[in-house]
């Protein structure tokens, strides 16, 4: 392959078949544009490719929806006194579409973007955030995250 932009040639496959050098791949921006002789259509527009097509690939980023989401949260407060009332906030990436909040206590939320908990008994907390798209699901777990004390 022959990237015209810093002019390198990087080997792409060990197939050497009908290969002719005057018709390198080149890339222009994201486009990649070659030829070969896989269907043996001729053409006599170009005398030395004679019997070639030529290909063209598009290439870009995955969309972030064709990814499996990564899980990701904080709180905005991890300790406190009972009744400790906490706001849980979705930081995960490639675009879920549901979610499942575990906050330890026997207690859950599904389909909440973001989640106001209530903790109302003393202890250490695990918390728990699934997300999930077309392509997967993801778990972040938090172990002992929230801290709830007695109240005075």
């Amino acid at each position: 392959m022959y990237d015209l932009s810093t002019s390198t040639e990087t080997q792409i496959t060990t197939n050497t078949s009908n290969y002719n050098p005057n018709t390198r791949p080149a890339i222009y921006g994201n486009r990649i544009v070659w030829t070969d002789w896989r269907n043996e259509y001729s053409v006599d527009v170009f005398p030395d490719i004679k019997n070639a097509d030529i290909y063209m690939c598009t290439l870009s980023e995955a969309d972030p929806s064709l990814k499996t989401p990564v899980a990701d949260f904080f709180a905005n407060i991890t300790s406190g006194n009972a009744p400790l009332k906490v706001l849980f906030t979705d930081s995960s990436t490639s675009a879920p579409i549901y979610w499942f909040w575990d906050f330890g206590d026997g207690i859950n939320s599904k389909h909440a973007l973001n989640s106001t908990h209530t903790f109302t008994e003393p202890g250490k907390y695990d918390v728990s955030l699934t997300v999930t798209n077309e392509n997967g699901s993801n778990t972040r777990i938090r172990p002992g995250y929230i801290t709830v004390s007695k109240s005075k």
